[in-house]
């Protein structure tokens, strides 16, 4: 017995064999691929319900997906998400920028007081029209 800490030892054991990188890299084919988000319609108003992450990997593919939604108003849920960096918040303020010089417009529902609190801390809450309900978003429109 050598009198060195066991928990050292076991540390030094469970070590990964390769370094963690910090920043992403992104394959371009990977960053590319258009994602597909769960919509509901409720007459004039589309309501997307967003991924768990709207983050660096998600934002360009949700801002590549608004386009396609054939419908302008549009009610973002964002009750599932669970990440919503930087990178997914200008995601929302381009895809509601864009809608908005089509004659449409991005709404915010949320239930989730974490999500909520994001886009008070950051003001976008003032920018972006935030609900607590999906209803009360589509009811908004009318």
């Amino acid at each position: 017995m050598t009198g060195e800490n066991p928990m050292a030892s076991a540390a030094r054991r469970r070590r990964p064999s390769r370094p963690r990188a910090c920043t992403v890299n992104r394959h371009p084919s990977h960053s590319s691929r258009p994602v597909n988000l769960p919509t509901e319609i409720f007459g004039e108003v589309v309501v997307v319900h967003a991924p768990e992450e709207l983050g660096t990997d998600q934002a360009e593919k949700f801002e590549a997906f608004v386009p396609t939604l054939d419908r302008r108003r549009v009610v973002l849920d964002l009750d599932d998400t669970e990440l919503l960096d930087s990178d997914g918040l200008t995601a929302l303020l381009d895809a509601h920028d864009r809608l908005r010089e089509q004659g449409g417009d991005l709404k915010i529902a949320s239930t989730n007081a974490v999500n909520r609190k994001v886009f008070e801390i950051t003001r976008l809450d003032q920018q972006l029209e935030v609900f607590a309900s999906v209803i009360e978003a589509v009811k908004s429109f009318h």
